[in-house]
């Protein structure tokens, strides 16, 4: 799904009949989970029960496991 020049993706997922996953790591700087994967949920809900969200502590934007030191 592509939005349009300044539409968010969100707006189009109540158009969509399939079942959405959409799936973030916590340490993603990429795609951040307080600015873009909160707003993702608050904005586009569950689309009546087909949208799913996980999210994943420790895994960055490839799901690869972020090492602290």
């Amino acid at each position: 799904m592509r939005a349009a020049p300044g539409e968010h993706a969100f707006v189009r997922l109540d158009r969509l009949d399939d079942p959405i996953l959409v799936l973030q790591g916590d340490e993603d700087f990429q795609a951040r989970k307080a600015a873009d994967f909160e707003l993702l949920k608050t904005r586009a809900g569950t689309c009546g029960g087909r949208v799913t969200y996980r999210s994943f502590a420790g895994l960055n934007h490839l799901f690869m496991k972020v090492e602290r030191e």
